[in-house]
């Protein structure tokens, strides 16, 4: 009887394993639209590529169109930097900010345009971009409404192993909403150069702007008020930091709430970088950084969205022998996702690092 029951449960488990999923690969080409409408930005920048098939082509031209409640509002003007270098990974997908999820591999940036837009958007705005390109041969559009600002109460920062932020928002609504916390950076940064040799060979000093990621797992309001490291199927599914620190109201409806964030641990303050070409390393010093913490509100697509990023730009995720990741696409016509968000802001003093 006990042989019968394993043989049963091996046949159970062999037959869970076997799963058949028809795929379409559309090989045609189509637009790429991605970027976000911010209503809290004075500038939106908007990303158009071209999909054909299996790789990324060569855009040569579009035209960009900002429609406001059926209104035509604005031609967004082309940006795009022809004589500038990205570092992108060939089968990478790019965030709502332009910036390519794993920087390996050399692209030119002139296969992505960029369009940018200075409109003025408000909450309820139904806003629409209309894009043709290739003369005409391509078009896609995207329609989305802007949600209603936020209203942030107040900041704090702590500089320790972990940049600590905490975040106090009030939510006016009994509906459910959804959020997003983003933390920038401005560092100035002092860069030494060494031979093999280890004689110093001169260093510069530079600003240089930087995203940094965000671990979540101290506050539950992240896991929807589940236990942050819970593991739905063991040794299947593992625990995701929701590293773009996307929320809803869930916990918190029509009432006040403080937030915590933390940065990953500060190896960009001090770290050393061996280039490859055989001339030295370098020692890279952060001297002194701006912060800025800023509150989104967001669409539930966008929130959906998010959180497929938080899996995909995980180093849990296998995509191997894990399920494979459906993004949302808001574009007709084409691929890719308009963000709608309204944000604000809130700036930190200066800090000056001291070392030993």
């Amino acid at each position: 009887m006990k042989n019968y029951l394993y043989i049963l449960l091996i046949a159970l488990f062999l037959g869970s394993c076997s799963r058949e999923l028809n795929v379409y690969l559309d090989q045609s080409e189509q637009l790429i639209l991605n970027g976000k409408l911010d209503a809290g930005c004075a500038e939106n920048l908007i990303y158009v590529s071209l999909s054909t098939g299996n790789k990324i082509g060569h855009i040569s031209q579009a035209e960009v169109t900002l429609y406001i409640n059926g209104q035509q509002a604005e031609a967004l003007k082309d940006v795009t930097d022809e004589q500038t270098f990205i570092q992108v990974k060939e089968d990478s997908i790019m965030g709502f900010n332009g910036e390519w999820l794993y920087p390996d591999a050399k692209v030119e940036l002139s296969r992505t345009r960029i369009y940018a837009s200075t409109h003025p958007l408000r909450a309820g705005d139904v806003a629409e971009l209309r894009v043709s390109a290739e003369q005409g041969r391509l078009k896609a559009q995207a329609q989305v409404v802007i949600p209603e600002k936020p209203e942030l109460i107040g900041s704090s920062i702590e500089y320790l192993d972990k940049t600590h932020y905490t975040v106090k928002l009030r939510d006016h609504s009994s509906d459910l909403n959804f959020y997003r916390i983003e933390v920038r950076h401005k560092d100035l940064v002092k860069a030494t150069f060494y031979g093999w040799d280890y004689k110093e060979q001169g260093d510069s000093v530079y600003w240089v702007n930087c995203i940094p990621r965000l671990e979540t797992q101290r506050d539950l309001i992240f896991n929807d008020g589940g236990v942050s490291e819970e593991i739905a199927v063991p040794g299947l599914k593992p625990s995701i930091n929701n590293q773009y620190a996307v929320f809803s109201n869930q916990l918190f409806r029509g009432t006040e709430r403080e937030i915590c964030v933390e940065t990953t641990p500060n190896s960009c303050v001090r770290r050393r970088d061996y280039p490859g070409d055989g001339s030295g390393y370098r020692d890279y010093t952060t001297l002194q950084t701006k912060s800025e913490i800023r509150l989104y509100t967001i669409s539930s697509l966008s929130y959906n969205y998010y959180k497929c990023l938080n899996l995909w730009d995980s180093d849990d995720y296998e995509d191997a022998v894990m399920d494979p990741i459906i993004f949302p696409c808001n574009v007709t016509g084409g691929l890719g996702f308009i963000d709608a968000c309204h944000s604000v802001s809130y700036p930190f003093d200066d800090h000056i690092f001291e070392y030993e």
